[in-house]
């Protein structure tokens, strides 16, 4: 994202877009214009710079919940907001273009989610070109993603309910625990791979189950396909 501002007067990355529809501030004919006093957004720059000093690397022998734990430990002290994740939601797209993007941000996203002190969470995603995998990664609150997202969403879910506003690549639900993922969009193959327990209901289309699941329920337009049957919910 390209972060435009003018001189001598800070901008809070989240007001970006109303910010750029005004002009400077002239001074009026023998009068001194004040300027005004704008603070900056602190969360949002402790979370940027939460994002900055984690770093993902999949040939690291640190495994990937280390990694989670590890990121998870930056952020649970911020005493986040539903409404910080969704500014960070959009000060995300700038980093787009770093190695492992996609996969960071879905742990990282995961994180801040799991330790929001709101139950109730919302993270967009239609902004960005690249898709955010394993988003709600070990899922405990009640998250609805507005956008896309890339594979294994809903990935080890423990509780709560994820709903996607939009479609899903592959492993939706993969290793479900518990809660209820809903995919609002079209899922790609392999949906509920060693799913345990929880639902899964997915409203539009989808490619396969591909691999059984261990458990749980998966529902289609409200149909019963797993276990096999039928039946409505």
């Amino acid at each position: 994202m390209n972060l435009a501002t003018e001189p001598k007067k800070p901008i809070i990355i989240p007001q970006l877009a109303a910010a750029a529809k005004f002009g400077g501030f002239a001074k009026e004919t023998g009068q001194d214009v004040r300027q005004p006093d704008v603070k900056k957004d602190t969360k949002l720059e402790a979370i940027i710079q939460a994002w900055k000093a984690c770093k993902f690397d999949w040939s690291s022998p640190i495994t990937i919940d280390e990694h989670y734990e590890i990121w998870a430990g930056l952020t649970k002290r911020i005493n986040l907001s539903s409404c910080d994740i969704e500014r960070f939601c959009i000060a995300l797209a700038q980093f787009q273009e770093e190695k492992d993007f996609r996969n960071k941000a879905g742990f990282f996203l995961s994180g801040l989610a799991n330790h929001c002190q709101d139950h109730d969470v919302i993270i967009r995603t239609s902004h960005l070109f690249k898709r955010v995998n394993f988003l709600g990664y070990k899922n405990s609150r009640n998250i609805t993603v507005e956008g896309d997202v890339g594979d294994g969403i809903g990935i080890l879910m423990h509780d709560g309910m994820l709903v996607v506003n939009g479609d899903a690549l592959q492993a939706a639900g993969d290793g479900l625990i518990g809660g209820k993922l809903v995919i609002n969009g079209f899922a790609g193959h392999g949906v509920g791979v060693r799913m345990r327990n929880g639902e899964i209901h997915l409203e539009s289309d989808y490619e396969n189950l591909q691999f059984i699941p261990e458990g749980g329920k998966i529902f289609h337009k409200g149909q019963l396909i797993w276990p096999t049957g039928g039946g409505s919910e």
